[in-house]
């Protein structure tokens, strides 16, 4: 910051501009998550630069993150307008309408994201998400195993397949998958979660209850997981352990404010 700060300094007294300056500068206080200062560095640097693409790409990021994603995506709109085939200006505008629900405006800029990076399987696997939004399952799951194809690493689009394969009524698929991409990321704590409730429905008490066991094993304090292990101990037998799980459970449906959670734990206690 020092540097890009003297920078400007030098240039300002030569009276010249130095808006890639700013911009620096700019994504230096973003790395610290001073975002205030951020903002302000990129609004100078497309003040003296109106058609600079990083000024406004880069401010795109940190309405984002504030929550200002209309703002965003007219900044990464912009940028689109300066350089047409910026891959990462078309995902991040895509994540962004993802993120507020609207799934066409989302598909169409992942696909325009693939036309211009087809071997790319961080889109594949976000258009695969954007299809679970519109219901097409079978799509969804070309695109996830596009990704794979690309990347047989990916633990993320293993995960996305499963939960694919489980609106497509295929649980064990969704079993397969779940355990792939803890095979990959053996901390995956989504994976371990999915994995017991598929469990739970196919009455695999034992490994349900031993991937609830997992995630709490994580530090993972989440109602569900708790009423899940208890619902899968109560079919073990285990009547006392699930009593200790339920009102575990209930305490933090209770922190968090989740009535019907809690309601529902209260029902299952007294009926125990």
């Amino acid at each position: 910051i020092e540097d890009f700060t003297q920078a400007i300094e030098i240039r300002r007294r030569q009276q010249r501009r130095y808006p890639e300056a700013y911009v620096g500068r700019g994504v230096a206080h973003y790395q610290l998550r001073e975002y205030r200062s951020a903002l302000d560095d990129f609004d100078t640097a497309i003040e003296l630069d109106i058609d600079n693409p990083e000024a406004y790409f880069n401010r795109s990021h940190v309405y984002a993150l504030t929550n200002r994603g209309n703002r965003a995506i007219a900044d990464l709109t912009r940028v689109l307008a300066l350089d047409p085939d910026n891959v990462q200006a078309y995902i991040n505008r895509g994540s962004i309408y993802a993120a507020q629900g609207d799934a066409q405006s989302a598909l169409s800029n992942f696909d325009r994201a693939l036309e211009l990076a087809p071997d790319d399987a961080v889109v594949y696997k976000k258009r695969a998400d954007a299809r679970l939004l519109v219901e097409d399952e079978d799509g969804a799951i070309q695109d996830y195993s596009e990704a794979i194809f690309i990347d047989p690493d990916y633990a993320e689009a293993f995960k996305g397949r499963g939960e694919a394969y489980l609106i497509a009524d295929n649980p064990q698929g969704a079993l397969v998958d779940f355990t792939q991409a803890i095979s990959l990321d053996p901390d995956y704590v989504e994976a371990y979660k999915a994995r017991a409730a598929v469990y739970l429905a196919v009455g695999n008490y034992q490994r349900a209850y031993d991937d609830y066991s997992q995630v709490i094993f994580f530090d993972v304090e989440d109602g569900d997981v708790y009423y899940g292990r208890a619902f899968a101990l109560i079919r073990l037998g285990n009547r006392r352990g699930a009593m200790a799980d339920l009102q575990r459970a209930s305490d933090l449906f209770l922190e968090s404010g989740d009535a019907d959670g809690y309601r529902t734990v209260l029902d299952v206690m007294r009926n125990l």
